[in-house]
């Protein structure tokens, strides 16, 4: 990971981290413990968030063979007997 990136995602997090608190205590609540390890822990979310999304994509292709699935096409079915009849 770049240090650039690092540090975005580190910013990202101090500055929602301090909008947060910055609007509880304006709204006159005064925040506890719980409530700091909860906004530390959305700020962090968001900033990882935004790191993971700036990165650069990476191709889907990049797999050389198709992906199957083991399943006989013979196998039984397991939907009840009753949905497999037909009305009258």
């Amino acid at each position: 990971m770049n240090n650039i990136h690092a540090m975005k995602a580190l910013a990202t997090l101090l500055l929602v981290a301090a909008f947060l608190v910055t609007a509880l205590i304006a709204s006159g609540y005064s925040p506890d413990a719980a409530d700091f390890v909860s906004i530390f822990f959305a700020a962090g979310l968001s900033g990882w968030t935004l790191q993971e999304y700036s990165r650069k994509p990476r191709p889907l292709t990049a797999v050389s063979r198709p992906i199957t699935l083991p399943v006989s096409r013979h196998a039984p079915s397991l939907a009840p007997a009753s949905a497999h009849r037909v009305a009258a």
